[in-house]
């Protein structure tokens, strides 16, 4: 709706056509409008006050250019007015085009003025080894499809999982629409292994105990830990039995950084497999804790199959959950980590048992609340010494044994 807006007035005020071709950068190849625009130009997120200062320059109506340059005002009427009226109805840069029709800018203005379309980033929920058991490679995310209603400008959605959402919908609703008509999504790399401090990824040594603390679609990378550790587990008994020690570990000797090129071969069937799982059904896995929360157990526990099978085969050691409204008192996941005797195991694994901790969700308070949660709970093994337990806590982060990958 937005890109159409933006077009229209192209069109209608400056006389360019959505398919006219031109070039953004120097150097850069040719692109038609409409492509400059729908995947340029951020037109979703809300405006900053530069923006909107940026706007009401191009406002040919007097009212229109007020109001802007008011909502632009770092002035005690101007910040009261943003926050009544932009952040709570979630204003979006092209909502401003339909509210104030008079602000028509050139092509080239909006190119220099409105922010670039930022990538959306999704935690992988599988682990490459799991492409043994299947005939076809695959790749699993999870998202919440965002979808609110604003005070006054009614219903609201997110611009990547409302178009998910949309492709998906169909899939799920008619398995013969997914043998007919397979839609195709662009995906990249965020390449963590090039940006220090974001090596969200297992540790070398299958051994070491895991505490998982993911809430909401938090959990989605964990469920590919999971998988991945049950995996490797498996493989590593299998090869045991068949190869010298000094060559049987080798496989579980690297980290595991998204990377998906392998051949099918390079680890085994998915019978081989099979029949490792059930050799090993009752062997005593490294130690895994997993806390999850969400709102109401009965519709958003996302991985509830997985996580309850995961557990039931003794991957999963411990599955702590916290529901938000399913009770009169909200319980969340660092409410759960201070109950005993959660809290003594918590700091019998990091203490005692040099835990890793991964922490991943929503990062608005989460994970500061969650920090501030381990922090009390390891201050018992300092004497009550709050600072002690986060300045280990820091220490833990600097030895990459606490990993934190959240989002705004």
């Amino acid at each position: 709706r937005h890109v159409l807006t933006v077009l229209s007035m192209l069109e209608k005020q400056h006389g360019v056509l959505y398919t006219n071709l031109v070039k953004v950068d120097e150097g850069s190849t040719t692109t038609t409008v409409m492509e400059a625009v729908q995947y340029l130009m951020d037109l979703q997120s809300i405006p900053k006050k530069r923006v909107l200062y940026g706007l009401a320059q191009h406002a040919s109506d007097e009212k229109e250019k007020t109001a802007l340059l008011l909502l632009s005002s770092k002035t005690l009427n101007g910040e009261t007015l943003y926050e009544a009226f932009i952040s709570r109805n979630a204003v979006s840069i092209g909502d401003l085009f339909s509210l104030f029709p008079s602000c028509t800018p050139t092509l080239e203005t909006l190119l220099a003025l409105l922010p670039s379309l930022p990538p959306r980033y999704y935690s992988v929920c599988c682990s490459p080894l799991e492409q043994m058991e299947e005939q076809d490679l695959f790749l699993r995310i999870a998202f919440a499809v965002v979808d609110f209603e604003t005070p006054n400008l009614g219903r609201k959605f997110g611009m990547t999982t409302r178009y998910l959402e949309t492709i998906a919908s169909p899939l799920l609703a008619s398995p013969d629409a997914a043998a007919s008509s397979i839609p195709r999504v662009k995906l990249f790399s965020r390449g963590y292994a090039q940006i220090i401090g974001t090596e969200f990824h297992l540790p070398s040594n299958i051994k070491t105990p895991l505490i998982l603390i993911g809430p909401g679609t938090g959990i989605a990378p964990f469920v590919g830990f999971i998988a991945h550790r049950r995996y490797q587990s498996l493989l590593a008994a299998t090869e045991q039995t068949n190869k010298p020690r000094s060559e049987s570990l080798s496989i579980s000797e690297g980290t595991w950084r998204g990377g998906y090129e392998m051949e099918r071969g390079d680890v085994g069937d998915g019978e081989r497999m099979k029949k490792s799982d059930e050799a090993t059904s009752g062997k005593e896995w490294p130690p895994i804790d997993v806390f999850f929360g969400c709102r109401c157990s009965t519709h958003d526990f996302l991985y509830r199959e997985e996580l309850t099978r995961f557990q039931s085969q003794g991957v999963v050691t411990n599955l702590f959950t916290a529901f938000s409204r399913s009770e009169e008192k909200k319980v969340y996941v660092q409410h759960r980590m201070k109950e005993e005797p959660i809290a003594a195991r918590v700091s019998h694994l990091i203490l005692e048992k040099s835990a890793a901790v991964y922490i991943c969700g929503d990062g608005n308070a989460m994970a500061k609340d969650v920090q501030n949660a381990l922090a009390e709970v390891l201050s018992q093994k300092f004497g009550g010494d709050i600072d002690a337990a986060k300045n280990y806590i820091d220490e833990m982060k600097e030895k990459r044994r606490m990993l934190i990958d959240i989002w705004m």
